[in-house]
């Protein structure tokens, strides 16, 4: 075997191995479900493409044949460059962040995979095996989301929605969304032999189960939007020539779509349907739905961001500066630090601009376009309608759930995988030369620079970075004593990778968390104290108009008693996300912590009157007007809160205000109101107890202690100790 076929090969095994991403899981790394996929797809796409490098020198059939596609990709992979030199913040646009691992780095490992697919990828028969293979390892995803149904796998984000080995429910879904079509594609495609067609089928079962369990609304409306599509595509461009059977098949699929939207639509009130953790999630589809209502205010606020910057956009991977400058007092109730606003084709406004969205959008349009155009002579794989009618609803279903997410690692792969296809079977094949014998010079220089730039690239992209979120994993963890976190942070700072973002704030996280514990000596509570003030403030440099980073540095300074400086700190983070009232109530909070309650009343109302429906500034105004001995208020507002929604009502730190401010009476009322809610809660009668005997209701107090103890007969010994207390004169329940 020639040289050529050796490199040739391995290229191919690399590309097949890439598809094993999704089942890559680094319980070792920070944020595992992200990290290990994204180093582990880096690596491989770097050693592939190194090697393809040195292959497109030796033989010319290996390179790239010009296409409607690659002029396209290349345009959308230019415009991304731009946007990323020209970003607010370059160095995170490059780079984002081990939350993410998206960023220009990610779009190049992209770019360069499709590039080698397009380029060595030159049979059907090797297109089968790929597109198999991903069926292969999507079988084993969903044989281990079967295993989280069954009960016998923990489900990763605490909920009843399968998330397998993507750790997120939508990547999850959106991973097997785009599988389902390519299983049906050679389901009904022509040379399926019949055992073949037994096994797609019951592929497609299993991934159709825990499609519905993953309860992700965008890509199962997606399905079902792109099966109607393509059964309409079938029968309307098949008429004449479509099978009976497969006319039956399409039919089928838009009967079954009419009948469960239908039946849904009717039943949607019923116990069954409102008590199903999926089909009540579609029933409660609206406007007004809280996720529709937060997704339509998010995209308001992305249309306006996108104004600012409207050619090339804010750069990769900022969308948080534009949800903090427009960010609506609305959405109180949702995360306060959204960095994507959950539509792709929004999220490309704010990243890349206008030209970026015409960019992202020019990838469907021509590869509708490859599908549907008249097949050429020597056209590579001319597809007959079924195909075509599948491809589209494949693109249509992706497109679809887009509008309400965005991308990933994984369905990123697959999107550019299917349009590699398409590239492939609307090109002809190129021809076999080799210049082997012509250019034995360039062939060593190309080969040495190769391996060259594979070795620093590995080490830079990947090694050091995987150093910094292995040790970062070590210096958060409640398991290592203070001293080995203190030493693991150094070690991730000392690496000087894009994940010292994430590690300042997790440094003053755990410098809060060790600072008051004295089994920790000083000098390390010190020394920790310092690496994350001089690292948050790093950060700050770097990126000076992260509101989140000030709240952090306050915190610092807090910690290290320069409260003017966290005052300041904070009154920047205002400036920069103006009506967000998170950040408005940390003020609050800093202000009842110096006993400054006039000033903190007043900033809580600021924070309560940009919007007087948001339940925790109509609290936080509450407990400081109780703080500040306004009762009159106090009393008004909680009626308010009565109206707006009564089991605020029982927050305990209401009753804790009162009790501090020695207002006991009110205390005893709010402690009979959540008696009267929970009165099988036996704690709760003793802290009913309590506020009986501050009020000199010694009865009372006793009687309840009695309910106490007849509700938790084990601890009758405790109860009896307290009513001797009680009887005693002594007061055993002021703790």
């Amino acid at each position: 075997m020639t040289i050529q076929k050796y490199l040739r090969w391995t290229i191919i095994v690399g590309c097949f191995v890439a598809l094993l991403t999704p089942l890559f899981v680094s319980n070792s790394l920070f944020f595992p479900f992200i990290t290990g996929k994204a180093f582990f797809f880096r690596i491989v796409v770097e050693i592939v493409f190194a090697l393809w490098l040195i292959l497109i020198v030796r033989d010319q059939s290996a390179r790239p044949i010009r296409s409607p596609l690659l002029i396209a990709l290349a345009a959308f992979g230019v415009i991304i460059i731009l946007a990323t030199l020209f970003s607010r913040y370059p160095y995170h646009s490059f780079w984002s962040n081990f939350e993410r691992m998206d960023g220009l780095v990610s779009y190049l490992h992209l770019g360069a995979f499709w590039l080698v697919l397009i380029s060595v990828f030159k049979t059907e028969k090797i297109w089968r095996r790929f597109l198999n293979t991903s069926l292969i390892v999507s079988l084993l995803v969903v044989g281990y989301s079967f295993f989280q149904l069954a009960g016998w796998a923990a489900i990763h984000q605490g909920s009843v929605r399968l998330d397998a080995t993507l750790g997120n429910a939508t990547y999850l879904a959106v991973y097997l969304l785009i599988n389902i079509f390519i299983a049906l594609y050679f389901l009904l495609g022509v040379g399926t032999s019949r055992i073949m067609k037994y096994l797609y089928s019951a592929l497609l079962i299993l991934q159709l189960i825990i499609l519905y369990h993953t309860a992700t609304r965008g890509a199962i409306l997606g399905l079902i939007v792109g099966l109607f599509v393509a059964s309409i595509l079938a029968l309307w461009r098949g008429r004449g020539y479509l099978s009976p059977k497969l006319k039956k098949i399409a039919l089928g699929v838009l009967l079954v779509i009419v009948l469960i939207v239908g039946v849904l639509f009717l039943v949607r009130g019923t116990s069954f349907v409102q008590n199903s953790p999926v089909l009540s999630r579609f029933a409660s589809i609206s406007l007004s739905e809280r996720t529709t209502e937060s997704r339509l205010l998010i995209w308001q606020m992305s249309l306006q961001g996108a104004k600012e910057h409207l050619l090339l956009g804010w750069g990769p991977e900022n969308y948080y500066l534009v949800f903090n400058q427009y960010y609506e007092p609305a959405l109180w109730r949702q995360e306060q630090w959204f960095d994507r606003s959950h539509n792709i084709f929004l999220d490309w406004l704010i990243s890349a601009g206008a030209l970026g969205l015409a960019g992202y959008l020019s990838l469907f349009v021509v590869a509708l376009y490859l599908i549907w155009r008249k097949p050429r002579e020597g056209q590579n794989l001319p597809l007959n309608v079924v195909g075509q009618s599948i491809l589209t609803g494949l693109l249509i279903a992706y497109f679809f759930q887009n509008i309400f997410v965005f991308d990933n690692l994984m369905s990123y792969i697959l999107f550019l995988t299917i349009l590699a296809y398409l590239h492939f079977a609307s090109t002809e094949p190129s021809p076999t030369k080799s210049v082997i014998n012509s250019k034995i010079s360039l062939q060593a220089g190309v080969g040495v620079v190769g391996v060259v730039a594979l070795v620093l690239v590995i080490y830079f992209v990947n090694y050091k970075p995987i150093l910094a979120a292995k040790n970062l994993v070590l210096a958060i963890s409640p398991y290592e004593t203070a001293e080995n976190r203190v030493a693991s942070f150094k070690k991730v700072f000392a690496l000087d990778t894009f994940g010292a973002s994430e590690a300042s704030e997790q440094a003053v996280l755990v410098a809060g968390s060790i600072a008051t514990d004295e089994k920790v000596p000083m000098a390390t509570r010190q020394e920790m104290a310092k690496i994350a003030f001089d690292h948050i403030n790093q950060e700050i440099k770097r990126t000076p108009n992260n509101a989140r980073l000030y709240l952090f540095a306050s915190s610092m300074y807090e910690m290290i008693g320069k409260p003017d400086l966290a005052l300041q700190a904070i009154k920047k983070a205002e400036e920069l996300s103006p009506r967000k009232q998170s950040i408005i109530d940390q003020e609050v909070s800093f202000l009842t912590r110096q006993g400054k309650f006039p000033e903190a009343l007043m900033v809580a109302k600021r924070s309560y009157d940009l919007d007087q429906t948001a339940l925790e500034p109509l609290k936080i105004y509450t407990l400081i007007a109780i703080y500040s001995g306004e009762n009159k208020l106090a009393n008004d507002l909680l009626l308010e809160l009565k109206i707006i929604n009564p089991a605020d009502l029982l927050d305990d730190r209401f009753i804790n205000a009162y009790a501090e401010t020695k207002q006991y009476n009110k205390v005893l009322e709010l402690w009979q109101a959540k008696v009267a809610a929970d009165s099988k809660n036996a704690e709760n009668h003793v802290r009913l107890a309590a506020a009986y005997f501050a009020i000199g209701q010694i009865q009372n107090s006793i009687r309840e202690l009695e309910i106490f103890i007849s509700l938790d007969p084990g601890k009758k010994a405790d109860g009896e100790y307290l009513i001797n207390e009680i009887k005693a004169g002594r007061n055993p329940l002021q703790n």
